[in-house]
This record gives structure tokens, C-alpha cells and sequence, in this order.
């Protein structure tokens, strides 16, 4: 195939038919395992109905098969393959960018998601926990878009691990999972300590007050409030951050795709 500046999706369909062999497997496995896990938050949900952190730790695998999927390219055969490929750098970049951060989410929070669609609409119990579920998400986030933008942290960790896929030159799968795992680790701290700060510095003149202290019943709600204030700047500050990371993890795999493969 003859290569030319111009943009070409035939040759992004010839990397996808290239490298299926190797992603036959996620393109099975994960909305299986997927499947399997969403219907056992489903019957977890309602044999439990009381909403509880515990009864979502079971889904945390779906998330971990997105945001690992792109060890996948961590073959060593891979990388002169890559090399020597008649495509162009933009070319490539579309096809991983396609791949990892839209088709492995279809595959895994995709099937997650319809799942726990139709379950609302065949269990009445399940869509009222639903609905609660967004209620409390709706009484922290202060409107939609921000609650939309806080999925940004969940792209960045893929994009994280395809970088330390694609820039290392021995041991791609564990510099993979390191750079996410570092970075998820990075977002947590710094979000903890902020979030911590800021609850010390809003509530300090509250707890001081003597009144408070005897009848602290009549000022929850200003003190739920103002937790809610410090959540809603944390998960801004937490996007912002997330946004910042795929930028440069992004343009990190673009400057090694003009050098050469992944």
C-alpha cells in the first residue's frame, strides 16, 4: 500500500485487521466477564436493598479490564511490526485512540451500563435504588456536566497505561500497569489531602462554637452542605488533573509513534 500524507482510513482498518488476532480475546472476554459481574451487582443489590460502597466493590473488575486493556500491545513482536508499517503516525494514533478509549469502554462499562438499564426496567426495587443512587450523586455534583466530566479520570488511566505500554523499551506490561496504578495512587492522595484541608478550614468555626458542640443535631445540615461544597471543588480539581494527564500521556505517544512503533 502506497504511502501518502493524506489521512487514510483504509490503512486504520488495516492496523484493526492486523492486530485482531490479538484483541479477539478482549473482544469476547470482556463483555462476558462483564455480563457476569453486572448481573451479580444486580441479584448482590436486591437481596441487599441498602445501598452501601460494599455492594459496587464486586464491579471494580469491570473498571480494572478497561483501564488495563491496552497491555495487550505489550508483545515484543509488536513493536518492529509497528516500525515498519506503511501508515502514518496520525493513522495509528486514531486506531489506539479508538480502541482503548471508546471500544474497551463500549465492551466493559458499555455492557455494565445497559445492564443495569434493563434491570431497572424489570425490577422495580432495582430501578428505585438506581434512581437513589443518581440522587446522591445529583446532591454532590453541582450539575450534570460535572458529573459527565468526572469520567475523565476513568479515560486517563487506560491513556496512562498505553503510554508506559508504548514508551517502554523491557517490561511494557509492568511499566503499564505501574504508570496507572502510580498515577491512580497520585489522584487519590492529592484529592484526600485537599478534600481533607478544605473540611478542616470551612467546618473549623463551626466545631469552635460551644452552642454547636451541645447541639450539633440542629446544625447537620450546614455541615453536610459544606462537605458537599469541598466534594463538588475536589472532583473539579480531580478532572482538571485527569484532563491534564491524557494530554500529556496523548502527546507522549504521539512523539514515540513518529520515532517509530508501539
Amino acid at each position: 500500500m502506497e504511502l501518502t500524507d493524506k489521512f487514510s482510513w483504509r490503512r486504520v482498518w488495516m492496523l484493526w485487521r492486523l492486530y485482531l488476532p490479538s484483541l479477539r480475546k478482549q473482544l469476547w472476554a470482556f463483555p462476558l466477564v462483564s455480563l457476569c459481574i453486572s448481573l451479580a451487582a444486580v441479584w448482590v443489590l436486591l437481596i441487599s436493598p441498602k445501598i452501601t460502597p460494599a455492594n459496587f466493590t464486586i464491579t471494580i473488575g469491570i473498571s480494572l479490564m478497561y483501564y488495563f486493556a491496552p497491555i495487550v500491545l505489550a508483545r515484543r513482536d509488536y513493536h518492529v511490526v509497528s516500525d515498519q508499517l506503511p501508515v502514518l503516525t496520525s493513522e495509528k494514533m486514531v486506531f489506539l485512540a479508538i480502541y482503548f478509549m471508546f471500544v474497551t469502554m463500549v465492551l466493559t462499562t458499555g455492557v455494565q451500563t445497559l445492564i443495569f438499564g434493563l434491570s431497572s426496567l424489570v425490577f422495580s426495587t432495582f430501578a428505585h435504588q438506581m434512581e437513589d443512587i443518581y440522587g446522591m450523586a445529583m446532591s454532590i455534583y453541582p450539575n450534570k456536566w460535572v458529573l459527565l466530566m468526572s469520567n475523565f479520570m476513568g479515560m486517563a488511566l487506560p491513556s496512562l497505561t498505553l503510554m508506559g505500554v508504548v514508551l517502554a523499551k523491557r517490561n511494557r506490561i509492568l511499566m503499564g500497569v505501574v504508570c496507572c496504578v502510580a498515577a491512580y495512587l497520585a489522584i487519590c492522595t492529592i484529592s484526600g489531602v485537599m478534600g481533607g484541608v478544605m473540611a478542616m478550614i470551612e467546618v473549623k468555626d463551626v466545631i469552635a462554637d460551644p452552642d454547636i458542640a451541645q447541639n450539633i443535631g440542629a446544625q447537620s445540615e450546614f455541615v453536610m452542605q459544606t462537605m458537599a461544597n469541598v466534594i463538588k471543588v475536589v472532583v473539579v480539581v480531580v478532572t482538571v488533573i485527569s484532563l491534564a494527564i491524557m494530554a500529556t500521556s496523548w502527546m507522549l505517544i504521539y512523539k514515540k509513534l513518529k520515532r517509530g512503533g508501539f
